[in-house]
């Protein structure tokens, strides 16, 4: 299943992107909630299969080495997602790929990116990955969840809030559930809320299963307060 190879690959990008020299992180000279996201768009072919691409660039931020290095997380991501175009050709399939974004979070300080990768062979039904970036930026850096809050004990607040409401779903579930990973587990910001992620074939069968946590619900256990961000549309 096409599913599980996208899966695969969107892992070892992560992997090769931690695995190369650490370089000296940036310090913004000074921020703003004044900056746009410009949507772009790309087309791809190859045989029969085709790949729509739309992602976000960032500009008018006041520091422009964070703003060149967010464009460039970015736009590498995007390079990616093109080895995935054609992955139905080998097998003579015909196939069609839309990577979309939503901005669930925007604010002077935090970043959130959310993409869609939407992949139908001919015959199938339509397989969705979700792939989300969280930037600092302070920094221009991808965050990673631990580093939101004070110390470990957050994953057990986490997973108890997830556990409660697992089990409340009111759908067929793959297993039961296990708590979220020690290491790269998928998550963004949305306005108020720390959303946690599951793609599916993990818990559920066809779309990723979603947990919106209030950050009121977390603020005790968190590095530092997270105010309400703008869902752009």
């Amino acid at each position: 299943m096409k599913k599980l190879v996208i899966c695969m690959l969107l892992l070892s990008f992560v992997f090769v992107g931690c695995s190369g020299d650490k370089k000296e992180k940036l310090q913004a000279s000074e921020l703003t909630d004044k900056y746009q996201l410009v949507a772009q768009s790309e087309q791809l072919s190859e045989g029969e299969s085709t790949m729509s691409i739309s992602y976000p660039k960032v500009t008018d931020l006041i520091d422009k080495r964070i703003e060149d290095k967010v464009n460039e997380t970015i736009k590498n991501r995007v390079e990616q997602y093109k080895e995935l175009s054609g992955l139905g050709e080998d097998l003579g399939i015909k196939e069609t790929t839309n990577v979309r974004y939503e901005v669930p979070y925007k604010s002077k300080e935090k970043l959130s990116i959310k993409f869609y990768i939407e992949s139908q062979m001919e015959g199938e039904m339509t397989d969705v990955i979700i792939d989300t970036y969280t930037f600092d930026l302070n920094s221009a850096e991808d965050m990673m969840l631990p580093e939101l809050f004070k110390n470990k004990k957050y994953k057990e607040k986490i997973n108890s809030f997830i556990k409660e409401k697992f089990e409340n779903l009111g759908i067929e579930t793959l297993r039961e559930f296990e708590g979220i990973e020690e290491e790269g587990q998928g998550f963004y910001l949305k306005g108020n809320n720390l959303v946690i992620y599951f793609q599916s074939l993990d818990y559920t069968k066809d779309q990723p299963l979603e947990f919106e946590i209030p950050f009121d619900d977390l603020k005790d256990i968190l590095k530092k307060p997270i105010p309400e961000g703008e869902i752009l549309q």
